[in-house]
C-alpha cells in the first residue's frame, strides 16, 4: 500500500535504548548510505557547498565472440544533482520525515538529553565540511576520523541515529541519505524541546571524506574574537555564532570547561569578573573547587 504524504503511520521501534540496528543492518557510523543525493550544505543558509567527486563505474560485458569490451557512458557534461529541496523525499520515501521525528519523540520520551545532543551533532558536523554527515564516520586503516577529534569526543546519541537509519532503510532502502537523517533529527529536536520550528530542504548527499585534522571547532576557552574568527572562516557570522554557541546551553555542561572561570581565571587565582554575578554564584555551588572531571 502507497501512504500519502504527511499521514502519519506509527513504526515499530525496539525497546532497547541504545542500539536497534544488527550487525547486517545499513549504518551511518561504519558506512555513509551509498546513494548519493544532492550535494552537502552548510548549517546557515546552506552557504558552504560540498560536492563529492564520484568516476562513473566502467562496466564490462563479453560480446558474442567471447570477447571482453569495456562500455563507458558517452563523454560530455555530466547533469549536476537536483539541489536540496523541501520534501526532497516525496515520492521516493513520503514517509522519511515522519519515520525521522517518530524516532526522535520515541528517545526523547526515555531520556530528554536526546534533544540538546542531536542539535550539537548537527553542528559539529556542519562546521567541517559542510553538512554532510563525515562526523559520523568511523577510523579506518591509518585515518582517524572526525569522530576521534577530541572536540567530538563527547559527543552522544549517535545511537539515535542509527536507529532512524534503520527505521529507514526497512521502509526504503538506500534512499535517505544521513546528511540528511541527521538534520531532520535536528531540526525536529529543536521544535520538541522548545517550540523553534524551522523548514529544511533536503537531498543532501554524504561526505566520504571524514579526518579528526579538520576539526577546529573552537573551544570554551577561546576569546570572543578568535571565536568569531573560526566562524568567519565557514562563511558564517555573528548571529550565527550567537545561535549556534547560544544553543549550547541545553542539556548540561561539564564543570571541566567553566572550573578557570570560576575559581582561577587566566591564572590569576581569582574568578573571571565579566561573568554574571549571580551565575558565578550558582554554578559555584553546583561546581566546587574540589570537583573531580574527567
Amino acid at each position: 500500500m502507497r501512504h500519502r504524504v504527511g499521514v502519519e503511520h506509527p513504526i515499530r521501534i525496539s525497546p532497547n535504548p541504545q542500539r536497534t540496528t544488527t550487525p547486517d543492518a545499513p549504518s551511518c557510523s561504519a558506512k555513509l548510505t551509498t546513494h548519493q543525493l544532492a550535494p552537502p550544505r552548510s548549517w546557515s543558509h546552506y552557504r558552504r557547498l560540498t560536492v563529492v567527486k564520484q568516476r562513473r563505474p566502467i562496466e564490462a560485458r563479453r560480446d558474442n565472440q567471447g570477447q571482453e569490451a569495456a562500455e563507458q557512458r558517452p563523454r560530455g557534461r555530466a547533469q549536476p544533482p537536483p539541489p536540496p529541496a523541501l520534501h526532497f523525499y516525496a515520492q521516493s520515501c513520503p514517509r522519511a520525515e515522519t519515520i525521522v521525528r517518530q524516532v526522535v519523540q520515541h528517545r526523547a520520551a526515555q531520556d530528554r538529553s536526546v534533544l540538546p545532543a542531536l542539535i550539537r551533532l548537527q553542528f559539529h558536523d556542519c562546521f567541517v565540511r559542510g553538512c554532510d554527515g563525515s562526523v559520523l564516520i568511523d577510523s579506518a586503516g591509518g585515518n582517524v576520523a572526525e569522530k576521534e577529534a577530541d572536540p567530538n569526543l563527547t559527543l552522544r546519541m549517535l545511537d539515535v541515529i542509527d536507529d532512524v537509519k534503520a527505521a529507514l532503510e526497512t521502509a526504503c532502502p538506500g534512499v535517505v541519505s544521513c546528511a540528511d537523517i541527521i538534520g531532520l533529527a535536528a531540526r525536529d529536536a529543536a521544535a520538541m524541546a522548545g517550540r523553534v520550528r524551522y523548514q529544511l530542504p533536503t537531498g543532501r548527499r554524504d561526505g566520504t571524506v571524514s579526518s579528526a585534522a579538520e576539526v577546529h571547532l573552537p573551544s570554551p576557552s577561546v576569546s570572543f574574537a578568535d571565536a568569531l574568527s573560526a566562524f568567519s572562516n565557514i562563511g558564517l557570522d555573528v548571529v550565527d555564532l550567537t545561535t549556534l554557541l547560544g544553543s549550547h546551553t541545553m542539556g548540561f555542561c561539564h564543570f571541566m570547561f567553566v572550573m578557570d572561570r570560576l575559581y582561577d581565571f587566566k591564572k590569576t587565582g581569582t574568578p573571571d569578573q565579566t561573568m554574571d554575578a549571580g551565575l558565578r554564584a550558582s554554578l559555584q555551588g553546583s561546581c566546587p573547587p574540589h570537583t573531580v572531571t574527567p
